[in-house]
């Protein structure tokens, strides 16, 4: 079974129904599909002749971010969807869905859904920490972890990732000490996204941007003193909406603007290319490839929202853009690479990958939980004190206006952009755990790493990519003239995983 790149539910799960079915009759000639994990392998070994590289999976990954759905990078080797089983006997297969999310929204006030909300969290929390093993939270200043210290029933060691002592360790800092537990700065050293390049594009099997792995090489203080981490990386994907707000662009930078997008008159396609966070449609990644692609581009990222659109279950306008941004491709999202970090090291567990969570989710109206709104009331129920802590991304209380609490963010950002500008911090720093990519690839050596791999024509095929576009985008990137990081990430990605291991066909 798989809840994407083929992993399984966490041990404290409830273990999903099979509806009393009995095994499947196999009627399905056993063809070349393999588990995704062992595609690399097999690919450098020589074992899968004639593979070709999947154009499709090139414009989920530099639209979306990682490649989506059933897709790999090879297009004879297909992925496990979330909830699915492969039955094999005898040379046949069949694949099954076990478990598929079914939108089944409740009537009730916001107060009435709190409730329950609140009620199925304690229990999750009471689950997920029942053992006596030793246990940690990478806790950060904003909600989602919060939650689970604040259900949490034993316990725990905090752990924050960051550069230097910002208002995101100072929040998570208080939080820590408000549920009684000890505190640990994981400071991650200079250089650290450049060092762990080549390992996070195997960890990711090259399909989801390489930055995502911020945990590489800073879990072994955590592994000396935990035995199970819990890291809530899936609350936007099972708790929360990706149509809460809309992003524009300020000189090249993205600004959320608070209570816009609610009502949006768009088409689902337009909205989902639009998905803060999530798409990348803006920076036009098109514009690195040769014709017929370049010009085949859209006609193929529309295809492949069509096709995730279909396996829904609803109609629902604001559902279908959650089951595209989340649900769809749950596991196999850039988020999910942090999961990926820590299982070498210590038993992952998450209170999103609960049965009973995942599915209390799906019966929450929309209303109630775009921007975290059930969710938020939920906490202030079952831990006010970490309730009244004020949110590292904006500094303010969480039940602070909206509008205000946004001009608050913008505010803040201005000042840490101005003080970067004179030189009174550092030119990646910002107030997250999170540096500012844009800077690290303008600074050796993440640059030195960019530069050498859009410059190698072993990187990309070049019957693919344009090779004097992609010149061009790493000189107005590195020049300060355009802002494309995220787009540089997921190259960066890509060239280095097909360097090793891209087949010669396309």
């Amino acid at each position: 079974s798989s809840t994407g790149r083929g992993s399984k539910l966490s041990a404290f799960s409830q273990t999903p129904s099979f509806g009393g079915q009995d095994e499947p009759e196999l009627g399905v000639p056993l063809r070349p599909r393999l588990f995704q994990r062992a595609v690399n392998a097999l690919a450098a070994s020589g074992a899968l002749p004639g593979l070709r590289l999947d154009m499709t999976a090139l414009a989920q990954f530099l639209t979306f971010q990682h490649v989506q759905s059933r897709n790999t990078w090879f297009r004879q080797v297909q992925a496990l969807l979330p909830g699915q089983m492969l039955w094999h006997r005898d040379g046949r297969i069949r694949l099954e869905r076990y478990w598929r999310p079914r939108y089944k929204p409740e009537e009730g006030s916001l107060e009435e859904h709190v409730g329950r909300l609140a009620e199925v969290l304690q229990r999750v929390g009471v689950r997920a920490t029942a053992d006596d093993r030793p246990r940690g939270l990478m806790l950060s200043g904003g909600l989602d972890s919060r939650v689970v210290a604040g259900v949490a029933r034993r316990p725990m060691t905090a752990y924050t990732s960051g550069d230097r002592l910002n208002r995101e360790v100072a929040t998570a800092r208080r939080v820590a000490r408000a549920a009684g537990w000890r505190h640990v700065l994981l400071r991650r050293a200079p250089g650290h996204y450049a060092r762990l390049l080549d390992e996070a594009v195997e960890l990711s099997d090259g399909m989801a941007r390489f930055d995502h792995c911020h945990f590489l090489g800073q879990l072994g203080p955590v592994a000396r003193d935990c035995e199970v981490m819990f890291n809530e990386v899936l609350t936007d994907e099972v708790l929360k909406g990706y149509y809460w707000r809309r992003v524009v662009r300020a000189r090249g930078v993205p600004v959320p603007v608070p209570l816009a997008g609610r009502r949006d008159g768009r088409s689902i396609e337009k909205r989902i290319l639009a998905l803060p966070g999530k798409s990348i449609h803006a920076a036009r990644p098109w514009t690195v490839l040769r014709e017929p692609w370049r010009s085949r581009y859209s006609d193929i990222v529309r295809a492949t929202i069509r096709t995730q659109l279909e396996d829904a279950d609803t109609d629902v306008p604001e559902h279908l853009l959650e089951h595209f941004g989340g649900w769809h491709s749950l596991g196999r999202a850039g988020s999910f690479l942090n999961m990926t970090c820590v299982r070498p090291w210590t038993e992952y567990r998450s209170l999103c990958l609960d049965a009973e969570l995942l599915e209390h989710a799906l019966r929450i109206p929309v209303r109630f939980r775009m921007g975290g709104r059930a969710l938020l009331g939920a906490l202030r129920r079952v831990a006010p004190q970490l309730y009244a802590i004020p949110n590292a991304n904006t500094g303010m209380r969480f039940d602070f206006p909206e509008p205000a609490a946004w001009a608050a963010q913008m505010g803040t950002a201005g000042w840490v952009r101005l003080r970067r500008r004179f030189g009174t911090l550092p030119p990646w720093a910002t107030n997250e755990s999170w540096p500012d990519r844009s800077a690290l690839l303008r600074m050796p050596p993440l640059r030195d790493a960019l530069e050498e791999t859009l410059r190698d024509e072993r990187c990309f095929p070049p019957d693919v990519f344009d090779g004097a576009a992609l010149d061009r985008l790493v000189r107005q990137h590195v020049t300060g003239r355009r802002n494309r990081p995220r787009l540089l990430m997921c190259l960066l990605t890509f060239g280095r995983w097909f360097r090793r291991y891209g087949p010669a066909d396309v």
